[in-house]
């Protein structure tokens, strides 16, 4: 049952969702250089790039749109990679709306901005800090996502550099970056073969459209499919 007391914000919860936020740091910061690398292969300049994170601060959909990036760029081409982040950043809706009870009473210039720097990370922080702190404040949202977009953004200069550096990207396999991320991401949500259907499903599917059809249509296709195969498959 969700608690519709609504949340405070102070300074407190700020610095617990700081310390809180510490654990994950070292996976951001890897995660973040990782985009970099890929930023400078895909063509982005150092200062795109940092702009991107700092902007966007979207990890996953950040990864996806370069997997789609073209040059020079076609209408088509950026509606693909517009559909294809919003795919991605759709459970964002349904996390937005779980928001709703603690910030209801924000005034916009508070709740607003906190709702642009939310990711997974520090929406889950949020809600552990209730189950395991009994605090209701959203100052704890702020603390852990001022925290990662910190060390998101800045990641990507040295992680940018590396690429610049490396001549070969397939000789050290950093063209694998995008999907070893992905594919380690998988490992703590495994829940068994029943569960992972829809995650065949999106494979298959993506592979296939890969096969058949020119450009980055394979990974909106595979996204699509692993939704709805995981619609359909719910218990």
């Amino acid at each position: 049952m969700i608690n519709a007391t609504p949340a405070r914000l102070t300074g407190a919860g700020v610095r617990l969702g700081v310390t809180m936020a510490l654990p994950l740091l070292p996976g951001v910061l890897v995660f973040g250089m990782s985009f970099g690398t890929v930023a400078q292969q895909t063509g982005l300049s150092l200062v795109e790039a940092v702009l991107m994170s700092a902007l966007v601060f979207a990890g996953a959909s950040q990864l996806a749109a370069l997997s789609a990036w073209q040059t020079p760029w076609t209408p088509l081409g950026a509606a693909t990679v517009v559909l294809l982040v919003f795919v991605v950043n759709s459970r964002l809706i349904l996390m937005g709306a779980a928001l709703h009870p603690w910030m209801s009473h924000l005034p916009w210039h508070k709740s607003y901005p906190l709702l642009a720097v939310t990711t997974d990370s520090s929406w889950v922080t949020l809600f552990r800090a209730e189950a395991e702190h009994g605090r209701r404040d959203v100052g704890i949202l702020a603390g852990t996502a001022l925290c990662l977009w910190t060390v998101w953004t800045l990641s990507a200069i040295p992680g940018w550099w590396f690429g610049a550096i490396v001549t070969d990207p397939k000789r050290f396999a950093l063209d694998l970056v995008v999907l070893v991320f992905f594919a380690a991401m998988l490992v703590p949500i495994w829940k068994g073969a029943r569960k992972a259907r829809p995650w065949a499903v999106a494979g298959v599917v993506a592979l296939a459209v890969h096969l058949l059809v020119p450009g980055p249509f394979h990974v909106l296709a595979g996204t699509l499919a692993g939704a709805l195969a995981g619609a359909l498959f719910d218990d």
